[in-house]
């Protein structure tokens, strides 16, 4: 694969071909546009509760908000599992796909009483999709149709490993930032398939495909405000240097550099009732220097606003144990899209934490669910999916 733009030529090619009326499916199609779909910084709690990144009372271990780990005590380690079910509607042609990644792991390691320090990787922008296309080609001039399959298949995306710090300036206030790396990779690939019992001569399948690497720098600095332990205000600022995306494997096309924007989180927590708190949580991101660089018009560029709010109850148990059960609600306007039409993500959640085991008020072990129900829309593109996340917590190990 070759060309001047590279890896979004290739895409563009493929899409060309594929969003026909034809079946399609993918682990999001609107992955297929840009870089990919973008991932939001939260494990298993942050996502029941709508959130997009900082101000979540409590501990946690999350890549790309370091502020997150501030008052950890003890070393722990976390990570999270998620598994998609989508449904997509393009132009009246349905198809249905699943599947499954680990989104992030971390560990935090207390050191003396200086601060937290973390090492995180986490899930950046997700390259993963599949389409097929089903249609007849004549064989020869004049010749019989044959039944053909195209189908394209990329697996990948971008991830970041970070190392963190985080710290008390005083009770109140508290500061945290991280320096990493941006990595990953990602695998294209084109197959076409005849089927053999309409061809009046044999015809092998036809594949072809590239491999490319990414690599970056990102840096992200953040502050947390605690109030009377009634409120917590949180926020970040997340910066990326150039996203080089470079052929790998024996791959002829040319390498390419996209810019990155700088990234803008911030979130609220408080208490409304012993036991009841409320997370209103936001996020803001220009890409138009990033799709600039993909030179395609059919992807808008421009500001993506991330939107969250969600409700915790404490007050729960199960068999002794604190369960506290969450509800959200989620709405994002997608960096990428199709149709000149800019796509948006809505969804409602709702989930539940476990104290497996805990010492004192403090969990040792602590596992969190969430589970979504949303849609996304981006002109004749609608998908509809159910997500789950579970993110588990060890401690003192």
């Amino acid at each position: 694969m070759s060309g001047r733009r590279g890896l979004p030529a290739v895409v563009g090619v493929l899409l060309a071909a594929a969003l026909g009326a034809a079946p399609l499916a993918g682990q999001s199609l609107l992955a297929a546009g840009g870089l990919g779909a973008t991932m939001d910084p939260v494990d298993g709690r942050g996502r029941a509760l709508g959130a997009v990144g900082p101000g979540l009372f409590g501990t946690a271990v999350v890549p790309g908000d370091p502020g997150a780990s501030l008052d950890l005590t003890i070393p722990t380690i976390a990570f999270s599992f998620e598994s998609s079910w989508l449904s997509i509607d393009q132009a009246g042609v349905t198809g249905d796909n699943q599947g499954s990644r680990v989104p992030a792991l971390g560990i935090a390691y207390p050191v003396r009483r200086w601060g937290i320090l973390t090492v995180t990787y986490g899930g950046v922008l997700d390259q993963r999709w599949t389409l097929e296309r089903d249609h007849t080609l004549p064989l020869n001039q004049g010749g019989a149709d044959v039944e053909v399959r195209d189908r394209f298949v990329s697996d990948g995306g971008v991830a970041a490993m970070r190392v963190g710090f985080s710290r008390r300036l005083i009770p109140q206030i508290g500061v945290a930032a991280a320096v990493g790396t941006l990595t990953g990779s990602v695998v294209r690939t084109y197959s076409r398939s005849f089927d053999t019992l309409t061809a009046p001569v044999p015809v092998k399948p036809f594949t072809s495909g590239g491999k490319w690497g990414y690599s970056g720098v990102t840096a992200t600095a953040g502050v947390v405000f605690d109030f009377a332990r009634v409120a917590r205000a949180a926020g970040s600022v997340t910066w990326s240097g150039a996203l080089e995306a470079e052929p790998l494997d024996g791959n002829e096309s040319p390498g390419k550099s996209y810019d990155m924007p700088v990234q803008v989180r911030g979130g609220v927590s408080g208490t409304l009732a012993t036991g009841l708190t409320a997370v209103v949580s936001g996020s803001w991101a220009d890409w138009s220097a990033t799709t600039d660089d993909l030179d395609d018009a059919a992807v808008p560029s421009g500001s993506a606003v991330t939107l969250g709010a969600g409700l915790e109850w404490e007050r729960m148990s199960f068999l002794g144990r604190p369960m506290p059960l969450r509800f959200g609600w989620h709405r994002a306007e997608l960096p990428f899209a199709f149709d000149d039409e800019k796509a948006i993500e809505s969804s409602l959640v709702g989930g539940a934490g476990l104290a497996l085991v805990r010492a004192g008020t403090l969990p040792l072990a602590q596992i969190d669910l969430a589970v979504e129900r949303g849609s996304r829309t981006s002109g004749s593109v609608t998908e509809d999916y159910w997500r789950s996340t579970v993110s588990l917590r060890l401690a003192g190990f």
